[in-house]
Parts: structure tokens; sequence; C-alpha cells
């Protein structure tokens, strides 16, 4: 009040009251005022003639009018005279020239019932939200538009930047006795096709072992499109058919090196073209899929390497650094070295979860859902606010997979006392309860 004098606001407040001594038609009633206030054992109901009459007052001199809540529980007759005075009085300055405008679910209603929504100005549901807007606020649900109009820039960037890689790949058939590193296997590298099924490649690569060696080899070379035609082909066939990743157990065992030409690539100067991330992410992937099925043909060593090459100065997308550390959290070998680099927590976390992509998402809940499993994790998952986020997740996100992975990892987080307590306290039960409503 002190704040309204001071910048010369005037605040309109009722003088008097329609009470009842129940909340209903049936009730005692009587009338109150500011001088001797509402009488005991009984409620204000509605504002009283007086109080009709200051309003309908200041409404007339108004240019523009807000409306925000209505005057009393216009709903019962016996108290509907302080909004339908108000709403009749607005309805007349608005035919002329006053800009009135209705906001908030109620005041709404009582515009239904008295079928003036076409009277005034503008008619609106949102009422908190129309003052926030007034105010300057930022609103969430305009947030959030904004933030899928980003996203789907993103989206479309990152579909764009697969279309390009994939038109590359198929202009380019390499001819492999061209280059010395591959002449070798050249015969049965030029066998391969991308986009055969990846059983028929699988059958060529264990009827002639030597051709997974020869793949080795193809990425080494200097030339781009061979390589990116042969990152292609071997991220598709592992993708379609994990059957694929005995192939390499065996090559492994083998002694084949696939650490140092992948590492090559993700090592190699960033040109910062669709394609070369592309590339990045196929090879993070690839050499993250392979260490996780075939844990005991690779080092701590190596397994910090990638996760250093992908999460500092990254090549990769943001999806393809999630991916390379969901993968490597897969393996119950190299889980604890792999949280244990600082840099992994903090890309885990700054995942926004209600503006990410889907795709994205499903990652960081994914990763969440691996660690959920380790008791030991959970002052850590606490530290990250993973409840929070899972709840956030519950509630804005509709992608059946991720919901569903989001309340198993919940489930997961409940043994531990202080994830329990997070649980409770983050009012999770209300997200979930949503769903179900939505159900």
């Amino acid at each position: 009040m002190e704040k309204a004098t001071a910048k010369g606001v005037e605040i309109i407040l009722p003088c008097d009251f329609a009470c009842s001594s129940k909340f209903g038609e049936d009730g005692k009633m009587c009338v109150g005022d500011d001088t001797n206030g509402i009488p005991d054992g009984f409620m204000g109901l509605d504002c009283g003639p007086k109080s009709i009459l200051a309003n309908a007052a200041a409404i007339r001199k108004a240019k523009t009018i807000i409306w925000n809540g209505p005057m009393g529980v216009f709903e019962m007759k016996s108290f509907e005279a302080g909004t339908k005075s108000m709403m009749d009085t607005i309805v007349e300055v608005t035919k002329t020239g006053t800009v009135t405008v209705i906001g908030g679910g109620d005041t709404a209603t009582a515009c239904k019932n008295y079928n003036t929504e076409d009277k005034v100005t503008h008619c609106s549901t949102g009422g908190g939200a129309s003052l926030e807007l007034l105010e300057g606020k930022v609103l969430p649900g305009i947030a959030a538009l904004d933030d899928a109009q980003t996203n789907a820039s993103t989206s479309t960037r990152d579909l764009n930047r697969e279309a390009s890689f994939v038109e590359q790949v198929a202009h380019c058939k390499p001819n492999w006795e061209k280059y010395p590193v591959t002449q070798a296997n050249a015969m049965s590298l030029n066998l391969l096709e991308v986009g055969a099924p990846a059983l028929k490649t699988k059958l060529m690569m264990v009827g002639q072992p030597s051709i997974v060696q020869g793949c080795m080899d193809a990425l080494t070379l200097k030339e781009e499109e061979p390589v990116q035609w042969m990152l292609k082909l071997l991220y598709d066939i592992l993708r379609e058919d994990s059957s694929c990743f005995s192939v390499f157990e065996e090559a492994l065992k083998r002694k084949a090196g696939f650490c140092a030409p992948l590492m090559q690539i993700l090592k190699s100067k960033a040109k910062e073209t669709p394609t070369d991330v592309c590339m990045a992410d196929k090879s993070a992937w690839l050499l993250s899929a392979i260490m996780a099925h075939v844990p005991g043909c690779f080092s701590n060593g190596d397994v910090l390497e990638l996760v250093g090459a992908v999460t500092n100065q990254p090549r990769c997308s943001e999806l393809g650094v999630l991916e390379t550390i969901t993968n490597l959290l897969k393996s119950d070998v190299f889980r604890g070295v792999v949280w244990s680099q600082g840099n992994v927590k903090d890309v885990i976390n700054s995942v926004n979860v209600k503006t990410a992509e889907a795709s994205v998402v499903y990652k960081y809940v994914f990763s969440i859902w691996l660690l959920s499993f380790d008791a030991g994790l959970a002052e850590d998952l606490k530290a990250l606010k993973v409840v929070d986020k899972l709840r956030d997740i519950i509630a804005v996100n509709r992608v059946e997979k991720v919901v569903r992975i989001s309340l198993t990892a919940l489930s997961n987080l409940l043994p531990s006392k202080e994830l329990r307590e997070e649980i409770v306290e983050s009012n999770v039960l209300d997200s979930v309860q949503n769903l179900e409503y939505e159900k």
C-alpha cells in the first residue's frame, strides 16, 4: 500500500460485503462493512452496494481495464451482484472505446455465463499468467515454444548433416586397389556394400577374417571419402545386428588394431563441416560400443583416452558425446572408471531435459538408469539433482520409451534413503499421477 501511495496509484478496496453464515444460499445473510467488519460466524461472499458503485465509477474513468478475478461467488444468485454489475459496466465502456481485457479461469467463466465473451476487447483463461506477462516475466509455455523452435532447428540441422553424409557415401564407392594400405585386402573389400543386409556382411567377414583388418586399415587413409564409406558400413551393420560384434571380438583376439585408427579420426583437426561431425560421431560410437561388448580386449587407459577425446573440445555432436558415454557405462568393467571422470558428470548434468530433443533426453535417462543400479552412487546422483530432472521428464516428455525408463530409474533409486526423501520432497508423485490421468 505504501508503494502504491508513493507512486500515486489508487487502490480501491471493498467497503461493504454481502455475508452469509454458510457457504451457500440457505444460510443466514447480513451486510458487513469496513468499519465493523464481518460478524463472527459469517463469511464475506460478495461485495456490497457501496463497493459496486465505487467500482463502476473507477471503470468509467479508465481507458484500459484488466479484470482478473470475480467480485464474489457469482455462481450463487444471492452473491452475483458484484460480479454481474462489474461485467455490465465493462461491457458498457467497451462500446465507447475503452480497451477491456478479461483474464482468469473464473472471470472467463463469468464472461461465458453472462454471454459477454464477444462484448469485451479480449477474454482469456490465462489469469495469473496474463498478469505475469504484463509484468514482463517469461512465461514457461512461451519459453518452451521458443526452445522448441530452437530444438526444431537443431533437429533439422542434425538431419541435414546426416543426409549430407549419406549422400556423399552413396556417390563414393572406393577403389581399394588405389591405396597402398588396402591393396592386400582390396579384392575382399571390394565385395563389401553399404546398405547390404548386416547378415550378408557378417558372413563375408567370418569367411574371410582378414577383411576386418582391411576395414581398420581403410580408416587410416588421408582421403575423407573412403573413410566415410567405411565408417558408414561398420556403423550400420553393428546398429542393425548386434551379433556382428562377435566378428570384431574374434578380430581383437587376433590382435587387430581398433583404437588407433578410430582415435586418429577423433583427434584429427576439426574441419567444422557437417560430414566431419558425422565422422566423429560414428567413430566414437563404434569404438565405445566395441569396448562395451568386448571389455577384456581394452585397458582403462584406452577407455580414458576415448572419454577425453569426446569430452575435451569434442568434435562430436551433443548426442554423439552422450551415446559414447552411455555405451561405456553399459560395461560393468568400465563404469567406475568412466564415472570417476568429472567431465563425464558435467556432460550428463548439462542436458536440459525440458528442452533437449527426445534422442538426447533418452540417452540422458538411459545413462541415469545404468547408474541407478549402483547403490554407491546415490550421493553423486543427488548432487546432480537427478530426481528433479526425472520428475521434469515425466512432467513434460511424452515419448513412451523415455517415460518408461524414467519411471524404472526412479524405482531403482527408492532403496536409497537420501534419494527416497528427494523423490517425496520433489513431488514426483504429482507428475506420475498426471500420467495416470492422461492415460
